[in-house]
């Protein structure tokens, strides 16, 4: 994969893939924030989490670079 790989849903929307990646890590990460607020009554942000991401060895350098790039996109919210 590389920036401007597109996917295809199944009614044939085009969308880039790392806008893709991007929406689903953004998902996991507000999901995860509800949850914490929600079970432990506390009001825990974006900034007091250290996040982890990560991605098979066999995927190589430019999956990983990949990953990044819609990490990044995660944090300015560029999708």
């Amino acid at each position: 994969m590389h920036d401007e790989t597109e996917m295809n849903d199944i009614t044939g929307k085009v969308m880039k893939a790392l806008d893709v990646f991007s929406i689903c890590i953004n998902y996991l990460k507000e999901n995860l924030l509800t949850e914490i607020n929600k079970r432990f009554a506390v009001d825990v942000s974006g900034k007091d989490v250290h996040y982890v991401l990560t991605v098979p060895g066999i995927w190589g350098n430019a999956a990983e670079m990949f990953m990044r790039k819609a990490a990044a996109q995660v944090r300015s919210k560029v999708f």
